[in-house]
């Protein structure tokens, strides 16, 4: 699966004390310290210097190789903005002016789109951390009690689902019911986490997959969508202390997948909402 957008930038932009604001379709707009309003300023940063005009400085283009991430980062007419092009977006073998075409067009895209779908600001409010029961949000967990049907057959909760997809097949049809029929979204997990059933080969490559789809079917209810958007451009963090790949670990450190898919659904719901 293709790394999200948002994680590309903050790998790209790691630790430079930049603001910045990051459009639908990969373009950047970085200002060079924390400061108020930046989704205003960026849109409007944006929607002047972002179309793109064959043969006038606004069709200019330069393109910089990405030293620690595969891609390129595309450059225009404006120092302070620029756009991400995926390696997997350029197959079989790009070209300089290939990628920068690609880049030039998706810049013209935000720039006519104008869709925010993150803000990073030293100045911004906090994070929103969430895991137990006790803590705000808890809406967005996974063992939340907010399931979903798909096919005809209801799914408690992402946790149910997430475990039950481990074990495809006809042969593994029982298994999939008993995890669904778990009492608890904790029994299901440990369920799912038993090395007694082999689970799926491919199952490292799909796993993020497979939870964003689940993701995408539980905020499709009203309810739990305007819980999500009203968390605005707030980072997402799973406060997991014991799960550094899904959570941030007990470091703090950790990959936080739940968290960007989070944040992957409420960019498209913000999408779709305009």
């Amino acid at each position: 699966m293709q790394t999200p957008l948002v994680e590309v930038w903050r790998r790209i932009l790691v630790g430079d004390g930049k603001a910045w604001a990051l459009f639908q379709h990969g373009t950047c707009v970085i200002f060079p310290e924390a400061r108020r309003s930046v989704e205003e300023a960026a849109i409007a940063l944006l929607r002047e210097w972002g179309p793109v005009h064959a043969g006038t400085p606004a069709g200019d283009f330069s393109v910089i190789d990405i030293a620690d991430h595969p891609g390129w980062v595309v450059t225009c007419h404006h120092p302070d903005i620029l756009t991400y092009v995926a390696e997997d977006e350029m197959r079989p073998e790009p070209s300089e002016l290939s990628v920068g075409l690609v880049g030039r067009s998706q810049r013209d895209l935000d720039a006519s789109v104008l869709n925010v779908v993150y803000v990073h600001n030293d100045d911004a409010a906090e994070p929103v951390r969430f895991y137990s029961k006790t803590v705000e949000y808890y809406e967005l967990s996974n063992f939340a009690p907010f399931g979903f049907e798909e096919n005809g057959v209801h799914w408690p909760t992402v946790e149910h689902y997430f475990q039950a997809q481990k074990f495809l097949g006809p042969a593994n049809a029982t298994y999939r019911e008993k995890i669904r029929g778990a009492k608890t979204p904790k029994d299901a997990k440990t369920l799912g986490r038993t090395r007694q059933m082999p689970i799926r080969d491919d199952w490292d490559a799909a796993r993020d997959t497979v939870m964003l789809h689940a993701l995408r079917q539980k905020f499709a209810a009203k309810k739990l969508q305007e819980r999500l958007l009203g968390t605005d451009l707030r980072p997402l963090i799973e406060a997991s202390p014991s799960d550094s790949y899904w959570g941030c670990g007990q470091s703090g450190n950790g990959q936080n997948r739940l968290g960007q898919l989070l944040m992957q659904v409420r960019a498209e719901l913000r999408s779709q909402g305009d």
